[in-house]
C-alpha cells in the first residue's frame, strides 16, 4: 500500500481532507487493552496504534526489541515507523457503532520465561502450562474512525485490513466528508490518545485509561477546530492540529 506525502511544511498547512472509514469485524477481535493479574481485557475502542499498522501507514518490525538484556519489557516503535507522513496524515481512535457481544475463553497465560536450555541438571518440572482468560469482541462489531490528510497528501483506502493481536480480518467502507474549519471552545465528542494532542482540555473530560496509551473520550477545548457530519448524521469536532503521538516527537 502506498502514501502519496506533501511537501508542504506542518505550519502552512490549510487545507483537510476528512474520510470517514466504517471497518466491520469479519472474526473475533483481541487486544491486551487491559490485563489485571492473568485476565486480558479488549475495550470497546480500537487504538490509533493499531489502525497505522492496519492500514498500511507504518512499516515496523513485527517483534518489538527489548529495552535492554536485563529487561523484559519491550520498547514498540510508533514514532521511527510514522515518521514519513507524521505532519500529513492522521488516524483517529476507532469507536463502535453498534453493540457489542463479547465472548471470554481460556488462553495461554505463560511469557516466554518458561523455555529450558538444554541443560539437565538445571531443568525444572514440566508442564509449565499457565491458564488465563481473554476476553473478546465477536465478529460483526462495526467500528467508525477517521483519516485526516493534511496539506494535499491523498491517503491509501484499502476494503480490507487485519487488526488486532490474531490478526482479525476486517472490511472498510470508506466516505469522503464536507469539512468545515472554526477556531474557538468546543466539544471533541470522538476519542484520540492524549499524546495526540497539542493541548489539554478545559473541562467536561470523560478518559479511558488503555494500554499502550491513555485515551480522551471527550473534553472541552479552545482553539482551532474541524467539524463534519457522519453519513448517519452525527456531527463530529475534533482539534485542527491533531499530530499522532506528538508528545513523543518533541
Amino acid at each position: 500500500m502506498s502514501t502519496t506525502i506533501a511537501t508542504t511544511p506542518l505550519a502552512a498547512k490549510q487545507d483537510v481532507q476528512v474520510y470517514e472509514g466504517v471497518l466491520e469485524l469479519m472474526g473475533e477481535l483481541f487486544f491486551a487493552t487491559l490485563e489485571p493479574g492473568n485476565r486480558y481485557v479488549t475495550k470497546p475502542l480500537i487504538l490509533n496504534t493499531a489502525l497505522y499498522y492496519a492500514l498500511g501507514y507504518a512499516r515496523g518490525p513485527y517483534v518489538n526489541r527489548a529495552t535492554d538484556r536485563r529487561s523484559k519489557r519491550q520498547q514498540p516503535t510508533y514514532v521511527e515507523d510514522t515518521a514519513a507522513l507524521a505532519d500529513q496524515i492522521y488516524v483517529s481512535v476507532a469507536r463502535p457503532l453498534t453493540r457489542l457481544r463479547f465472548t471470554t475463553e481460556n488462553a495461554n497465560a505463560r511469557g516466554d520465561d518458561y523455555v529450558q536450555r538444554n541443560q539437565p541438571e538445571k531443568q525444572m518440572n514440566s508442564p509449565t502450562g499457565k491458564i488465563g482468560t481473554r476476553k473478546q469482541i465477536q465478529p460483526g462489531a462495526k467500528f467508525r474512525f477517521f483519516v485526516l490528510a493534511f496539506g494535499g497528501a491523498v491517503p491509501d483506502l484499502p476494503s480490507y485490513v487485519r487488526v488486532g493481536k490474531k490478526r482479525t480480518k476486517a472490511l472498510i467502507e470508506w466516505n469522503l466528508l464536507q469539512v468545515r474549519q472554526h477556531s474557538g471552545s468546543f466539544m471533541m465528542n470522538h476519542p484520540v490518545l492524549v499524546d495526540d494532542l497539542a493541548r489539554m482540555p478545559i473541562g467536561d473530560i470523560r478518559f479511558s485509561r488503555m494500554i499502550p496509551f491513555d485515551v480522551i473520550e471527550q473534553g472541552r477545548f479552545e482553539g482551532p477546530y474541524c467539524s463534519f457530519t457522519c453519513t448517519d448524521g452525527e456531527e463530529v469536532r475534533l482539534p485542527a492540529d491533531l499530530q499522532f503521538l506528538r508528545r513523543w516527537r518533541a
